[in-house]
Formats: C-alpha cells, sequence, structure tokens
C-alpha cells in the first residue's frame, strides 16, 4: 500500500519542530518534502529529517512530489494564497493558527474548500482544548485547596468574537 505524501510548507518552529516530526511518527505517511523561500533552510530541514525534498515553493514542492496534503506553516499573511492554490491543486490543507488574517480571506479558503471537495482543518492551541484545560485545572486544584474547580462555560466568556472588517 502507497503512502499517502505530505509536503510541509515553512521550515520554521511550527514546521521543522513540529509538523515534520509529527507525520513522520505515522507510518502511513511520508513526508515527501519541506518548502521554504530560504532554500539553503529547507535542505537543512530536510537533511536533518532524511526528506528527500527541499523546495522554494509550494508549486514546486508540489509538482515535484505529488504531495496529496499540505501542511502549511508559513506566516499568516501567506495562509490565504497557499491554502488556496493546495486545494485547487487537488491536495488536503492542514493550516497552522491563525487560521487567516481576516474573516474575507478565511471565506474565500472556505469558498476554495467547498468548490474543490478537498479536506481543510486548521490547527489549533491546546490551551483551548477543553480536556488539557480540564486536566490542568483539576492539577491545579490539588494543589491548591483554594484553586477553583474547572467550568467549561467559564472557559469561553474571555474569548468573544469581534470584528472590524468585514
Amino acid at each position: 500500500m502507497a503512502k499517502t505524501k505530505v509536503l510541509v510548507v515553512g521550515s520554521g518552529q511550527a514546521g521543522a519542530v513540529k509538523h515534520v516530526p509529527a507525520f513522520a511518527q505515522c507510518p502511513e505517511i511520508e513526508v515527501a518534502g519541506v518548502c521554504d523561500p530560504d532554500l539553503a533552510r529547507a535542505q537543512r530541514v530536510a537533511r536533518e529529517h532524511g526528506l528527500a525534498g527541499a523546495f522554494t515553493s509550494l508549486e514546486e514542492g508540489l509538482a515535484a512530489t505529488g504531495a496529496t496534503i499540505i501542511s502549511i506553516c508559513t506566516p499568516p499573511q501567506t495562509h490565504r494564497d497557499l491554502a488556496i492554490y493546495a486545494l485547487e491543486h487537488g491536495a488536503d490543507v492542514l493550516l497552522e493558527k491563525p487560521f487567516t488574517i481576516t474573516l474575507r480571506e478565511a471565506a474565500e479558503v472556505i469558498a476554495a474548500q467547498e468548490k474543490t471537495g478537498r479536506k481543510l482543518s486548521v490547527v489549533h492551541q491546546n490551551k483551548f482544548n477543553w480536556g488539557r484545560s480540564s486536566c490542568l485545572s483539576r492539577s491545579a486544584h490539588r494543589r491548591s485547596s483554594s484553586s477553583p474547580k474547572f467550568s467549561p462555560s467559564e472557559k469561553w466568556k474571555a474569548y468573544r468574537f469581534h470584528s472590524s472588517t468585514g
């Protein structure tokens, strides 16, 4: 059975330190390469992780590897264009947070996903993970009897959606 090919775009902290090693642990996944505008950096990450490909762009990496999953770990202002390109070229997309810079960009990425039928997922920060928060809260409560118990409804009160852009 052929392995699913993943191409990681971005060789910074998220790409090189988090995504590449995580994908490499999956036996059904082949990390086909890494893309970065700084080719020397992409080559260093590829060499350190034993990857076959190092590329300067998503276009080049996708054409060379035929990856079907693109993991986008680049600055947020690049997310919209990279995600839409990957979706329109037949790849599923895992997108690092934040999703996009504006609501309009988010709507455009979602529209591309709906048009292509490809999969789109956005990584989220573990501090917003209910299970992790619950465990941390219970642990804190055990350390101090005066610590409040975790309340899922209280957790989200500080996170209100406010938009000043379209």
